[in-house]
């Protein structure tokens, strides 16, 4: 890889990484100030978190096409090179999405599901759809390892950076498994060549995350020894496995089709 490009691209992830924080923030006075003049109910102090990420993700946007350029792909295109990513994706999504119960009646809910919905979006295309992609283009040869570290490693460090917990061991895990997720997602995008699966992957991993309480299609046993019996390190461990086994699925059979095309063209 070029180190000055890849500069670059460390210099764009702390421009929005600092862009981002500030507009958080900025948000957040606005909130409180909204709510203390009682001008917003806080009832309806999710619009504020919505305004957040709706802002977030078209200036990213506005960043990519003026500053980047890179092309996001949103291709839906199903062959036997795509097809394991779509059906891996498509289990973990429903897996997630079915030990989770969402409920939106309260603003509290309301606010935890955008929490879900917006980081789902803005940061795939952030890390995946935009850095990823950047760090592909600028690899030596096309290689693919280092563009997928460095970006699942640059998306551990925003979790480091914005923690959602201040308890040293909660936090190591979530920059592990930020790790790992970034990973799978990356791998998920490069083979699907569809932005729209880490997404939807991202935003069901969340879900899952915050609403988690038991999975309806497992086994009783199985299911309360997931949800309640592991404890947060074990659940770690085992997501860790569980993650990088699949990413390591999908390469491989990536890599075995583009090594048998290659040598039918011998």
């Amino acid at each position: 890889m070029k180190k000055d490009t890849i500069k670059v691209v460390f210099i764009n992830w702390g421009i929005v990484m600092a862009s981002f924080t500030i507009l958080a923030i900025g948000l957040m006075l606005i909130e409180e100030f909204l709510i203390e003049a009682h001008i917003l109910p806080i009832s309806y102090s999710w619009l504020l978190v919505l305004l957040r990420y709706v802002l977030a993700v078209y200036l990213l946007w506005i960043f990519n096409q003026k500053i980047v350029q890179v092309k996001l792909n949103f291709k839906f295109k199903l062959n036997k090179v795509s097809l394991p990513p779509y059906l891996i994706a498509v289990i973990y999504v429903v897996y997630n999405l079915t030990g989770a119960q969402i409920k939106l009646k309260t603003n509290d809910q309301i606010t935890t599901f955008l929490f879900c919905l917006g980081p789902g979006i803005f940061e795939e295309i952030w890390f995946r759809g935009i850095i990823f992609k950047k760090l592909r283009k600028i690899s030596h040869n096309n290689k693919l390892v280092m563009p997928i570290l460095l970006s699942s490693f640059l998306f551990a460090a925003v979790h480091l950076l914005v923690p959602d917990y201040l308890d040293i061991g909660a936090l190591t895990i979530q920059a592990v498994t930020a790790f790992v997720n970034g990973i799978l997602f990356a791998v998920v995008y490069l083979v699907s060549n569809n932005l729209v699966l880490p997404i939807a992957m991202h935003f069901s991993a969340n879900v899952l995350s915050f609403f988690g309480a038991g999975n309806p299609f497992l086994p009783k046993e199985i299911s309360d020894w997931l949800f309640y019996q592991l404890n947060n390190w074990q659940y770690a461990l085992l997501e860790v496995v569980v993650k990088l086994s699949l990413a390591l699925l999908i390469w491989g059979l990536y890599y075995f089709e583009k090594r048998r095309k290659k040598e039918l063209t011998y």
